[in-house]
């Protein structure tokens, strides 16, 4: 699709990852001018502009934000970074004795501080704070702690960090929407489990657990995060969106 003259700016972070690459695929077809950054570097042909950062690396996620520091006076952001269930980094999976407060610090800095820092230099350092809309991807386990038996015999796992950081995200996004009103709108949206290259074991323990009987897909995702990007929202701010299939509720 040829831009527009004026797109709109969206940033995605962890753009490389499942959800980020199908969202900026997304939102580079209805037109906007996407921004992408990432650990891991970027083949999208939908991104306009890659910058690489490691998110883990607090003075590089700084140096990051600071090239954003007042370049907008409207613009998009989105935060899909973070470590998950799938890493296999030391520290991270296992017992909560074998679980490293190391590997902890980290996800908190990936997972939620990087998110502050990026929209601390996006929208709260210009004298005027930029229009727009953000949101943070979390997690139910932001709310829910996670059933063993589901990872028994996994390879992935659900460590304590995961669900502190991304309860600490969506504490975020409240925090943001009321300092950034009325000019930003802010959401974070809970995400259950999405279908992957889990195995049948998981996903057949998983699915039992929703009320629809499966997991979710990328593209539902996705629909979720343009539902609030897009100008059909323009009432919802400091609340979160669950796309879960259910799997809260019973």
């Amino acid at each position: 699709m040829e831009k527009k003259l004026e797109p709109i700016i969206t940033i995605i972070t962890g753009v490389s990852g499942y959800v980020g690459s199908a969202l900026a695929s997304s939102r580079s077809n209805m037109g906007d001018y996407v921004i992408g950054l990432d650990k891991h570097e970027n083949q999208l042909s939908q991104v306009d502009e890659f910058v690489q950062c490691d998110f883990s690396d607090l003075d590089q996620t700084n140096r990051v934000a600071n090239q954003f520091t007042n370049r907008f006076s409207k613009l998009n952001f989105v935060h899909c970074a973070a470590i998950t269930g799938d890493s296999v980094e030391q520290g991270w999976s296992g017992s909560l004795s074998e679980q490293s407060v190391v590997t902890w610090e980290r996800a908190l800095r990936v997972n939620v501080t990087s998110a502050f820092v990026l929209t601390r230099a996006l929208y709260g350092m210009a004298p005027t704070i930029p229009e727009g809309k953000i949101v943070l991807l979390s997690s139910i386990y932001a709310g829910l702690s996670p059933d063993k038996r589901l990872y028994s015999g996994q390879i992935m796992s659900n460590p304590a960090a995961y669900g502190a950081s991304k309860a600490g995200l969506e504490a975020l996004s409240r925090y943001l929407a009321a300092q950034l009103s009325p000019n930003v709108l802010v959401n974070s949206i809970r995400l259950g489990g999405i279908r992957r290259d889990q195995s049948a074991n998981f996903v057949d323990r998983y699915a039992s657990k929703t009320l629809l009987g499966r997991m979710a897909t990328e593209g539902e995702v996705v629909s979720a995060v343009n539902y609030l990007l897009g100008s059909d929202n323009s009432y919802l701010t400091g609340s979160t969106l669950t796309v879960d299939g259910g799997f809260s509720i019973i």
